[in-house]
This record gives C-alpha cells, sequence and structure tokens, in this order.
C-alpha cells in the first residue's frame, strides 16, 4: 500500500462524500481530491520536476495542503513543508539545505517570500495560491490545464517527505519518510486514536509539522 492508494481507495468507494473541509472557504469531495491530486502530479512533471526532486511548501494551514501531499505521493517527487515559524535566515538556510527546486506558495506568504527567495538558487519555480500572490505561475492554472489521470508510480521505499525538525539542538535537520514509512506511522496513528467510517477529524495542528 502506498500513501497515493488512500486517495484513490476513497475516491472509488466514497468519491462525493467530504474529504476536506474548510468552514466558510470549500468543501472537496475524495473524487475532486483525487482529480484534483492527479491534476498537480501532471503539472508538476510537465514542469519538469522529477522524481526525488523537492517541492517545499510555505502555507498556513489549507485545504491545499492534503493536495501537496497526495500530489507528491502520485510522483515520487519529495514533498518538504517549510515552518511558518522560522525566521527568514532559517528559512533560507532550510531550503538551501533540502535543495528545494519548486515552491508553493501560499498569498498570505507570497509578500515575505519574494525577499528571500533571491537567496536560495536551488529555486527554480514558484507556484502560488490561495488567492493574489503575483508570481507567474499559478496553481489553479496549472491544474486546469491537465487531465485527471496519474503522471508516474512510485515505490514503497521511494522518499516521500522531508519533515522538518524542531531545531533545538542546532541547525534544523530534515527527517525523512519513505512511503512506506508514512502508511506505518497512520496505521500506528490510528491504532491509538481510532477514526472510523463518518467521523469527522478536527485538524488544528500546523500541517507543515509531522504530528499535523
Amino acid at each position: 500500500m502506498l500513501v497515493s492508494d488512500i486517495v484513490r481507495r476513497n475516491a472509488g468507494c466514497f468519491g462525493d462524500r467530504d474529504a476536506v473541509v474548510v468552514p466558510g472557504s470549500r468543501t472537496t469531495s475524495w473524487g475532486e481530491l483525487d482529480r484534483r491530486t492527479d491534476q498537480l502530479a501532471r503539472a508538476l512533471v510537465r514542469l519538469g520536476i522529477a522524481k526525488g526532486d523537492r517541492l517545499a511548501m510555505l502555507s498556513p494551514n489549507a485545504a491545499e495542503f492534503l493536495e501537496f501531499f497526495f500530489g507528491c505521493a502520485k510522483t515520487g517527487i519529495v514533498g518538504a513543508p517549510l515552518n511558518l515559524r522560522l525566521a527568514t535566515v532559517e528559512l533560507v538556510d532550510y531550503v538551501n539545505y533540502v535543495g528545494a527546486r519548486t515552491v508553493l506558495v501560499h498569498a498570505s506568504e507570497a509578500a515575505a517570500a519574494r525577499a528571500w527567495l533571491p537567496e536560495t538558487p536551488s529555486v527554480r519555480q514558484v507556484i502560488g495560491f490561495g488567492g493574489d500572490h503575483g508570481f507567474p505561475l499559478d496553481l489553479e492554472t496549472l491544474l486546469a490545464a491537465e487531465e485527471p489521470r496519474p503522471a508516474v508510480s512510485p515505490g514503497a521505499d521511494d522518499p516521500y517527505m522531508l519533515c522538518p525538525t524542531s531545531g533545538t539542538t542546532g541547525r534544523m535537520k530534515a527527517a525523512m519518510l519513505t512511503q512506506g514509512n508514512a502508511i506505518s506511522a497512520i496505521f500506528g496513528w490510528m491504532a491509538d486514536y481510532p477514526v472510523v467510517e463518518n467521523d469527522t477529524y478536527l485538524q488544528c495542528i500546523p500541517q507543515y509539522l509531522n504530528a499535523g
């Protein structure tokens, strides 16, 4: 089982049911989430981002975080969520450390990101979303141009996500999760906190953290 199987299975079994609800903003069904993450996967590949490349994301909690997680899972591109609480010098250091090639930036962080992005030579592309971000590449425009079908098929041992450590003992590091690691962690979590069909889970922990 891979991380991408979660959204594909739920789309097949519960396609019309709610997958993500952002109060006062949007509701996404499992079918829509599966389609959008297929489109994101194909858009990333079309931009030249290859399996093993790093895709960073700078955003407060948003529905697009789920698309980021599953889009990475469907491509073999390695996700690198960025801690919003970091100082600029720490953000620059971490982005350079993980070697992010592309960064997804929420509109609320766009102005701040423009100030430090020139200091991250590995970054070749910035994709904006969530409002008036001002970047040349727009997430919704990229999705609209793609067909909703899978792009590539990663394996269980492929790197999936780079989870930022707290940096309490020095420079912040990245803990690597493979697809298999992530699935095992999910099963472990569900054993402690059983979630059954039709339950609603309130997500209030920052999604850029491993716990989130």
